[in-house]
């Protein structure tokens, strides 16, 4: 899974409601840091919940740090894996 791909495609759902689109290019990258806010972030970590089966109460403790740190946490808390970036969009929208 490009989990870079992933992300930006989110991104650009989120931030369809206002805001500008934001890109990150590596997972390094700041979740905050790119142009995310806490609404977005939120936003972010329920459409990640639901593409990958977490429960709430572990989304709640999802981390905002890094794009690596956010992915790290999901790899070691989902029930289900995406077949695609498309597939996980579609999921979503």
């Amino acid at each position: 899974m490009d989990y870079i791909l992933l992300f930006n495609e989110l991104t650009k759902i989120i931030k369809v409601a206002g805001g500008e689109y934001c890109e990150a290019n590596s997972l390094k990258d700041s979740i905050s840091g790119i142009g995310l806010d806490s609404l977005d972030t939120v936003m972010l970590c329920l459409y990640l919940s639901d593409i990958y089966g977490m429960d709430d109460e572990i989304t709640k403790s999802m981390p905002t740090g890094t794009i690596q740190e956010l992915f790290q946490f999901i790899q070691q808390h989902k029930t289900t894996e995406p077949i695609s970036v498309e597939a996980a969009i579609g999921a979503v929208q």
